[in-house]
């Protein structure tokens, strides 16, 4: 469940990264 919890918040910053750019 923890990498799971760690891969959704990968996501998410990536997507917010690119939405900064």
């Amino acid at each position: 469940m923890v990498e799971f919890i760690r891969n959704f918040k990968r996501q998410a910053n990536f997507s917010g990264e690119d939405m900064n750019r």
